[in-house]
């Protein structure tokens, strides 16, 4: 009790702290916004009720739980604020091309439901002239190369606003720690799983992707991850509903990892073969039903 009363408090702090840089300072940049919207969300009684749920009274599991919500908020702290660098003008600056493309049509997705926009300027050049990562089809200028991400980050950014675009990344490579440890707690012991999901987050390969927001490699990797845990909890679930709900979660997200990176999709759909042959007898037909089902949907 004397926990939450003190988060309560700093919360409230905050929150006045941050509506007096806002009067203070009316035309606030981006990077203050993002803040300022930070502050207002009640995290800490968020929290509380997760772990409340997910601990149901054991004290083993409220350790767990505790240790996996620290480190989720943890390093999402630290890959959002390597990724803010690029928003802390009124204009996000991207170093790559691909980048500039991705924020550009997730923002244009999240105000308008389009991926493209008319440019009266392509019929000069015969349409060969067009930024990069970006082609023209007839008078409309559409992205190339990546389309899941544009059309996934804009749909979320119609929720959560458009300035909550630079921690969907971060997000996403946050909480993928849990069911890397969740897919290979099913082939080795409890300590290894964890200790791999805690090296996962600190691999500089891993840290650098997540930090750069708009790329679509850590998010492939991530929707693979996810998809690869939830299959192989729908296969273990003994209850029939409950493997089918998981099973086409599984299969949401194995899609939408193709639909994000369709380079991918041959050795990800031969990897998917090999696993139903081992897995055959253990594969009931409402999990690879709803599973080939969620596959379909993105």
């Amino acid at each position: 009790m004397k926990i939450l009363t003190f988060a309560s408090y700093l919360h409230d702090k905050a929150y006045n702290f941050g509506h007096l840089l806002a009067l203070r300072r009316k035309k606030s940049s981006l990077y203050l916004r993002i803040q300022l919207r930070f502050f207002t969300v009640p995290w800490h009684r968020i929290w509380l009720k997760i772990i409340h749920f997910l601990t149901k009274g054991n004290w083993r599991r409220s350790i767990f739980t505790a240790f996996w919500v620290v480190l989720f908020f943890l390093f999402f702290v630290i890959y959002s604020t390597l990724s803010l660098h690029s928003y802390s003008n009124a204009i996000p600056l991207f170093n790559s091309p691909d980048e500039t493309a991705n924020y550009f049509f997730s923002k244009q997705f999240a105000l308008n439901g389009a991926l493209g926009y008319q440019e009266p300027l392509l019929k000069a050049s015969n349409a060969y002239v067009h930024p990069r990562s970006m082609t023209a089809v007839g008078e409309q200028v559409v992205p190339v190369g990546f389309l899941g991400l544009p059309v996934l980050y804009g749909f979320l950014a119609k929720i959560f606003g458009i300035g909550a675009l630079p921690f969907f990344t971060p997000f996403f490579a946050s909480i993928t720690a849990l069911f890397f440890y969740i897919l290979l707690r099913s082939i080795f012991s409890k300590r290894v799983a964890a200790v791999s999901a805690l090296l996962l987050l600190m691999h500089p390969a891993y840290v650098y992707n997540a930090n750069r927001a708009m790329l679509p490699n850590v998010l492939f990797i991530d929707l693979l991850i996810i998809g690869s845990a939830l299959m192989i909890c729908a296969i273990q679930k003994k209850n029939i509903l409950g493997g089918t709900m998981l099973g086409l979660c599984a299969g949401c997200a194995l899609g939408a990892s193709m639909w994000v990176r369709f380079s991918e999709s041959p050795w990800v759909f031969g990897l998917l073969c090999l696993f139903g042959i081992i897995a055959v007898r253990r594969l009931r037909a409402s999990v690879l039903l709803a599973f080939l089902s969620g596959m379909a949907l993105p």
